[in-house]
């Protein structure tokens, strides 16, 4: 069983010509695309529990895909199955509150592996497939106190008795009244912006509108979103709240940074589904590095695609390639290329992305739960819409890492 975690710490970097080390990559999170990713990165994945079937032959354990599906917000291994609930990816930069997501992950292929009892290795293939749902903040104005805390409103009438309808849009960050609610910096008086998170953690700036943590001082204060922009499971009511199943029951599964629930029965609108991409290849307890090559037509490459030279559109379906060569029959698509070059980042153009994972140590079945980071560096290829190919900068490479536990009984 291995159950994914939030990471704290760099699993990864980039490395430039000239320059090494250059951009440290996070654990627990996805980065994706080249020099023009106009998304948060990096991209946050479902926390939940895999299973497998496994087959032992001597310290070596064969993984298999499971139809079971654990306790909590677990999920199988088989195609087709989710990984946990819906993930809320809320764009914090001033202005952009709009291009917040929501995002769902599910396995398109049998999941499948190997892990070492004796030093705790893993190797897993992974075939997901993301769905981008762009909603902006569902939940501007929520229910302070009162029966239902956080549910939708549109007046202080619907949070009777006792509660009011509270502006969830943003707070204020100096000015003449901070941490007051707002949506326009005019709201904040002289000085003042409107931010769309609120600092905790420490009580002298605690509900200051903030942007980053940057901007609650350090001492433990961090800057939690203000922008829901999956709907949720209502912890008081078990009833979804926002989204096409605004008011039907739910059960509480993920929980985001501000500490509202989301869940697999409380689903986002599907008209505002943006992009689907395939993501494809492996995942490990070792290191993985990949470097660019300059093709003919583009520099710096790290997962060519062949492409229109001239449109930049990519072919359809995507046909991976290494060279101009490889592109001759596909008409219209004769270059090979990425949208962008490098990875992630415009800070340089990387030539390598390296990432490292860290094994288990000696498993048993003593029911012993032990820690490990699975990593890996990958391609990904097109999505079903140029909108949201422009938005992520795909095709491109991709880096993932998955702070994880893992237990074998």
């Amino acid at each position: 069983m291995l159950r994914v975690r939030k990471g704290d710490r760099s699993c990864g970097r980039l490395d430039a010509d000239g320059d090494p080390k250059f951009f440290a990559l996070a654990c627990g999170g996805i980065y994706f695309g080249g020099t023009n990713v106009d998304l948060p990165l990096p991209w946050p994945l479902p926390t939940s529990t895999a299973t497998f079937d496994v087959r032992c032959d001597g310290t070596t354990l064969e993984l298999s895909a499971n139809t079971a599906k654990p306790r909590g917000n677990g999920t199988c291994t088989k195609a087709g199955c989710p990984l946990g609930p819906p993930v809320p990816v809320p764009n914090r930069r001033h202005g952009e509150a709009s291009t917040s997501a929501c995002v769902i992950a599910r396995t398109s292929e049998p999941l499948s592996g190997t892990a070492d009892c004796s030093t705790g290795a893993v190797s897993i293939s992974v075939a997901l497939v993301e769905e981008t749902f762009v909603n902006g903040d569902v939940l501007p104005y929520r229910c302070r106190a009162g029966a239902a805390p956080g549910q939708a409103c549109t007046r202080d009438e619907d949070c009777q008795p006792d509660g009011a309808c509270t502006n969830d849009i943003g707070r204020c960050r100096a000015g003449l009244t901070p941490g007051e609610p707002c949506v326009l910096d005019d709201d904040c008086g002289s000085g003042g912006t409107c931010e769309s998170g609120s600092c905790v953690g420490d009580p002298a700036v605690m509900g200051t509108g903030c942007a980053s943590d940057a901007d609650c001082g350090g001492s433990g204060a961090r800057c939690e979103s203000l922008i829901q922009p999956c709907p949720i499971c209502n912890r008081i009511t078990n009833r979804c709240d926002g989204g096409p199943r605004d008011g039907l029951p739910c059960a509480l599964t993920g929980v985001d940074s501000n500490g509202a629930a989301t869940s697999p029965d409380c689903p986002p609108a599907p008209q505002s589904r943006q992009n689907s991409v395939l993501l494809r290849g492996n995942v490990t307890t070792g290191s993985t590095t990949r470097t660019a090559k300059d093709l003919d037509d583009q520099a710096h490459v790290f997962c060519g695609f062949c492409r229109n030279k001239t449109t930049k559109r990519f072919s359809r379906p995507p046909v991976s390639c290494s060279a101009n060569a490889d592109c001759v029959g596909v008409p219209g698509f004769t270059s090979c290329g990425q949208r962008t070059p490098g990875a992630f980042t415009a800070t340089e153009v990387a030539r390598t992305i390296a990432m490292s994972g860290a094994p288990a140590g000696a498993l048993d079945i003593a029911a012993h739960t032990k820690a490990l980071i699975l990593a890996g560096v990958f391609c990904v290829p097109p999505g079903s819409t140029l909108f949201g190919d422009l938005a992520a900068d795909l095709p491109g490479p991709a880096a993932i890492s998955l702070p994880a536990l893992i237990r074998v009984r």
